[in-house]
């Protein structure tokens, strides 16, 4: 719990300081001046030389080419301007959203630097071989219970419709091999425990019975989980699906990352229960290409890793780190901290 404050803490700072400085630019009457930033896709007689050159190109062409990462981004600290009001490490959700708020509420412009050779983070897929659009880093679903996020990111993409579902091998009560809906519901509880659960009800019923009635405060993820599901449940799905997941036991985990432990109450057997469920239509990286890349107040420099330039930025107003924290403190001598994917 304190680490979600204190992270809470540091975004209302991070957002308080751009309002500030916002706030500071205007009152002055400064405007920040848009930039003939350049991004060339493809070689195009003439624009190569100048881009070398460093030469100014008319706003019609350079708006013509902002649509993907070019030649322009990967110039390191190569034809930057003497001072931003922002810097922002890292081009994913975060990076990139902060870099987009700030030019369109506040006027700012923002340098956004990242040390991969791509935009868009851990979303970022592109169109394999085969012609099939693939996730470098897993896939992302997009899922919001608010409409103000709906209408925000439906700004820069087109969005179709996908619901995740997800179905888990487990051996019921008689020791049968069964493929169950997870997060388990109704149809999960009957299939295991040869229940004919049909209301919700019944359900809270079923799970009361299996939940402790102690009281006591769960000490780790196992008494967190039993307390939330029950134990026979956790048994059967939640411990192997823990292992599996994190290479640790829900013992070894600490209470609270079973606080938000899924379950459902009804037959519902999508993965998440929020009413907007949505894929971007031309992928993330599209998504990411028009957030970033057409913003005259916004300046992109892949493959530049911070902790090698950091001595070499621009003058600025505010960093904003987005990266790994414990990479942050590395040099500082603090651990890293644990991560795991399958």
């Amino acid at each position: 719990m304190a680490g979600l404050k204190l992270k809470q803490v540091c975004l209302a700072v991070t957002l308080l300081t751009i309002l500030v400085l916002g706030a500071r630019w205007n009152s002055v009457g400064v405007i920040c001046p848009i930039t003939n930033q350049i991004v060339i896709n493809e070689a195009q007689e003439g624009k190569g030389e100048m881009l070398r050159a460093g030469k100014p190109r008319d706003e019609e062409d350079v708006q013509e080419d902002r649509h993907q990462v070019g030649k322009e981004e990967f110039r390191g600290m190569n034809g930057l301007e003497k001072k931003y009001n922002l810097v922002i490490v890292g081009a994913g959700l975060s990076g990139a959203v902060i870099a987009e708020r700030a030019s369109k509420l506040l006027g700012l412009k923002s340098l956004v630097i990242d040390k991969r050779a791509h935009i868009a983070g851990n979303c970022y897929d592109y169109i394999d071989e085969h012609g099939i659009r693939t996730s470098l880093y897993g896939c992302h679903i997009f899922h919001t219970k608010y409409d103000r996020v709906k209408e925000y990111v439906q700004q820069y993409s087109d969005w179709v419709p996908y619901e995740h579902r997800v179905i888990a091998k487990a051996k019921d009560m008689d020791g049968n091999v069964k493929f169950v809906p997870m997060p388990p519901n109704q149809v999960t509880v009957n299939m295991l425990f040869h229940e004919n659960i049909s209301s919700k009800a019944d359900m809270v019923q079923w799970l009361d019975k299996r939940r402790p009635v102690d009281g006591e405060k769960p000490k780790n993820g196992e008494e967190m989980a039993i307390s939330r599901v029950g134990k026979d449940l956790y048994e059967m799905l939640i411990k192997p699906y823990t292992k599996k997941q994190w290479d640790k036991y829900p013992k070894e985990l600490d209470a609270e990352v079973f606080t938000r432990l899924p379950y459902r109450e009804n037959r519902d057997d999508r993965y998440f229960d929020d009413p907007w469920q949505h894929l971007p239509k031309d992928g993330y990286t599209r998504m990411f290409e028009n957030m970033l890349l057409k913003d005259p107040k916004i300046t992109v420099r892949v493959a530049t890793d911070y902790f090698l330039v950091k001595e070499q930025l621009p003058e600025h107003d505010l960093l904003i780190f987005t990266g790994p924290i414990d990479a942050y403190f590395a040099s500082q001598g603090l651990p890293k901290l644990e991560y795991r994917s399958i």
